[in-house]
């Protein structure tokens, strides 16, 4: 999601039109705010500090939040690229038979955008989540063991989770699935209808991953009936 200085992937271009949009706007001033975290092992950890400790979710009225989690104002476009330096550095990543580089956690970025007109006074605010899923592991092709297994077993059951959150969001029925998931509380606070979901499914040609192929489009799918719903 990253992608390269020539190539930048969809997190780069998403916030680069967020922040052109907000520079654009004369009748409002803009405070933008990112924070980076980790699912790993079904355990949330900050990824702009030096510090391993689990964070916990907290739930008051209809915000959601994770305490303690650094959050860091930003103003142009190298903040942003610095900090997700930092986060992708302190990600968990090791490596499997099938990728060198296997990332071992579900990543989130969280760029949050408050705004006050200039004329009338009114605040508003808005968030835009970025979510890079651990792809979901097969142990006979991947020949994960010990610690790698652990954590593919972990990576496993939180997609197979949040599977069912987005299977049980299109008939609005939540309250129970957000729970059996880190992925669903964090994504509660978007339980509202003014909210869009957007997935992107990386998919590999080669016949070796095809099942794992389908299978990744089936999840996709899922999130077309939570678009049917709202429409």
């Amino acid at each position: 999601m990253m992608g390269t200085s020539q190539h930048p992937g969809v997190n780069i271009r998403s916030i680069q039109e967020l922040l052109r949009l907000c520079k654009s706007c004369k009748t409002c001033t803009y405070k933008l705010t990112v924070s980076m975290l980790e699912i790993y092992n079904e355990t949330i950890l900050d990824l702009l500090t030096d510090r391993n400790t689990p964070l916990d979710i907290r739930t008051q009225g209809k915000k959601v939040t994770v305490q303690g989690l650094t959050e860091i104002e930003i103003e142009k476009m190298d903040d942003v690229i610095k900090i997700m330096k930092t986060g992708e550095k302190n990600r968990a990543v090791a490596a499997t038979k099938m990728n060198s580089s296997s990332s071992r956690s579900h990543l989130l970025l969280k760029l949050t955008v408050q705004s006050e007109d200039k004329i009338s006074g009114q605040r508003s605010i808005g968030t835009l989540t970025l979510v890079d899923l651990a792809g979901s592991e097969r142990v006979s092709k991947s020949e994960a063991s010990g610690q790698r297994l652990t954590e593919a077993a972990a990576i496993n059951k939180s997609l197979s989770a949040l599977g069912q959150v987005i299977k049980l969001r299109s008939s609005y029925v939540i309250t129970f699935a957000l729970k059996t998931c880190f992925h669903g509380g964090l994504l509660e606070t978007d339980k509202v209808k003014s909210c869009y979901w957007c997935l992107d499914a990386v998919l590999h040609g080669s016949n070796f991953v095809s099942n794992d192929a389908y299978l990744c489009l089936s999840f996709g799918d899922l999130f077309l009936a939570i678009s049917r719903y709202f429409s």
